[in-house]
């Protein structure tokens, strides 16, 4: 019986982000649809996931689950520990490797009893001063209320325009009405793009400095996209999770390096690649399926993990545009590859 119920729990999970990744891979956003999911279950145990963050292991009736956490996501309440019950939520739109039991990249943790928690995007409803959920489930008021609304950092957010924001939504009762409507929320979050993981432990790999965006960061736009570069989303792309990874290792080359340089030069004859342009000379063979070396202006150099095909698709890991190219960072935080030569993260 347990067999059975896995593996209708895994076909579930495997229909499910089937749907989803026909309309999302993108990284687009769509209102009028369920964009973030919850999951509520038991913890049993919690494990560091190297030095990135944390997967907490849940049972949820007489199935299971694991909640990843990484620099993004915020919990609500104290850090988790064994016994505790937490609600998981995660975003729909992410890829979501298809396993069991089943591994979700958690954007909120809730432990303790807080209330009433509604996670999504809000934009203007018909009626004045309310906000309609982007799934349309619930109305948001707040107007002339008490609610106490910060950021995900502590700030007073009283002013800031909450439309088309990532908000949690703290509350006690709601209207019967269709949609319900929250008309007294006792606190809203409005959440970073990136945030300080509060784990227990200091997780020293140089992310833990980072300064979370401060004041209003609603023309932000890289929460839409996978992959970002400078500062700027690549539409319409997603990166690639080698092996049982739970998080970004690999992103497509040809699409990374033409929105990098529309210039670029870059051909592919009976295995072999050569890209010329504004990276300079590169060259490497795909005969066997995957390489670790790479020519770039006479230099010899070798990757920490292989160039490999994915889709029919070349995909270079992150190193290569450190090691490779030159550029200063490129990491991923929360399931988004960052790749840029901004200020450089050790």
């Amino acid at each position: 019986m347990k067999t059975m119920k896995r593996i209708a729990a895994l076909l579930i999970t495997v229909i499910t982000t089937a749907v989803i990744a026909i309309n999302v891979f993108g990284g687009s956003y769509e209102y009028d649809r369920a964009n973030y999911h919850s999951v509520t279950g038991k913890v049993e145990g919690i494990e560091k996931i190297e030095d990135v963050g944390y997967r907490i292991h849940v049972t949820v009736g007489e199935s299971s689950a694991y909640f990843n956490t990484y620099l993004s996501t915020f919990f609500l309440g104290e850090f988790p520990k064994e016994g505790d019950t937490v609600t998981g939520f995660f975003d729909a739109n992410r890829p979501m490797i298809t396993i069991y039991p089943p591994q979700y990249t958690a954007t909120v943790i809730v432990n303790g009893d807080v209330g009433s928690v509604y996670v999504d995007r809000f934009r203007k409803s018909e009626n004045e001063g309310e906000l309609l959920s982007a799934d349309g489930m619930r109305r948001l008021n707040v107007a002339g209320s008490e609610t106490k609304i910060i950021s995900q950092g502590g700030q007073d957010a009283s002013e800031w325009d909450l439309e088309d924001r990532l908000l949690v939504v703290v509350y006690d009762v709601a209207t019967r009405s269709l949609p319900p409507l929250i008309f007294a929320p006792k606190k809203i979050v409005v959440m970073y793009e990136i945030a300080v993981h509060p784990g227990p432990e200091p997780i020293d790999n140089g992310f833990i400095g980072i300064v979370p965006p401060i004041g209003d960061i609603s023309g932000m736009e890289v929460a839409w996209y996978n992959i970002v570069i400078n500062g700027v989303g690549l539409p319409d792309e997603t990166y690639y999770s080698a092996g049982d990874a739970m998080f970004p290792t690999h992103v497509p080359l040809r699409a990374v390096a033409e929105f990098m340089d529309p210039d670029i030069d870059i051909r592919w004859n009976r295995g072999n690649v050569r890209i010329n342009g504004s990276w300079g000379e590169i060259s490497f063979s795909m005969e066997t399926g995957e390489t670790y070396t790479v020519i770039a202006d006479g230099r010899t150099i070798r990757l920490n993990q292989p160039i490999v095909m994915h889709n029919d698709r070349v995909q270079v890991p992150l190193s290569f545009f450190r090691d490779v190219v030159g550029m200063k960072n490129a990491y991923s935080i929360g399931g988004t590859v960052f790749i840029d030569n901004f200020e450089l993260m050790q």
